[in-house]
């Protein structure tokens, strides 16, 4: 499943998800009231070309 329009570039999405993750952090450091990433970004253990978002504890 793909959120992002199908015509956009691979980089554009790249981009777009980056931007994304950085505007939920806001919302969630301010929230939680905390100055550190809640979401953080790993690279996938079986295909390391897939990253995957995880929530830190």
């Amino acid at each position: 499943m793909d959120l992002l329009d199908d015509n956009l570039a691979y980089e554009t999405k790249v981009k777009k998800v980056f931007n994304s993750k950085s505007s939920i952090n806001l919302i969630l450091k301010m929230y939680i009231s905390s100055n550190k990433d809640i979401l953080q970004i790993k690279r996938n253990p079986s295909d390391s070309r897939i990253k995957e978002f995880y929530i830190t504890r």
